[in-house]
């Protein structure tokens, strides 16, 4: 027997609920103009039967972080067996457009205030300088000039890759499964816009 899956941060534990002016959890009020950060993932879970098909099963989870230290988290989680939780998912989706919509001036304004104080902005232990178009890994103190990389866009991730890096350390990164990338499941609408602004970086996707 499948032992259930224990589910947290759900729309009816976090009493939530939202309109066009305000968003509530746990009975208490927030504004969208207060939220700093937007993190969120959509996974899709596929469950194949021999002889009939494919099902698909879907989640999503949201962590929303306000005024620096306040996190407030959200999941939805079906199972195979029940699809009970799939409009509890599209009220979440409905939700992020509008907090995406209506965060956005305050969850860019701290990035250019970055810019304009220090010439860079840090995002997910990365900082951008944009006077000499480097890329620094603060985790692993590595600088790359974005002459040197080329960047390739994944679902929430941006993946660098050296230009001139030799055969044999392209192997072994292969073999090792070791990839160079920028976590971008925060903030990521804000994160390619300013990309597109500062570096004149786009996508087609």
């Amino acid at each position: 027997m499948v032992a259930p899956l224990k589910r947290k941060n759900t729309i009816e534990q976090n009493f939530f609920r939202f309109d066009d002016a305000f968003f509530y959890f746990s009975a208490k009020k927030y504004l969208y103009e207060d939220i700093e950060e937007i993190r969120f993932v959509r996974s899709r879970f596929e469950l194949k039967t021999i002889g009939v098909g494919s099902d698909y099963s879907y989640s999503i989870a949201v962590e929303i972080t306000i005024n620096k230290n306040e996190k407030l988290k959200l999941i939805e989680q079906p199972t195979f067996f029940s699809s009970e939780k799939v409009e509890n998912i599209k009220y979440i989706e409905e939700f992020l457009k509008n907090a995406l919509s209506k965060s956005w001036e305050n969850r860019i304004q701290k990035y250019i205030e970055q810019v304009q104080r220090n010439k860079f902005f840090t995002y997910a232990n990365w900082n951008f300088y944009i006077n000499d178009r480097e890329f620094y890994d603060s985790q692993n103190n590595k600088k790359y000039s974005l002459n040197s990389v080329q960047l390739f866009k994944n679902y929430g991730t941006l993946v660098l890759k050296e230009k001139n890096e030799s055969f044999a350390s392209k192997f072994a990164n292969v073999a090792l499964g070791k990839q160079i990338f920028i976590d971008t499941l925060t903030n990521t609408d804000v994160f390619y816009a300013l990309l597109s602004h500062y570096y004149n970086l786009n996508w087609e996707n």
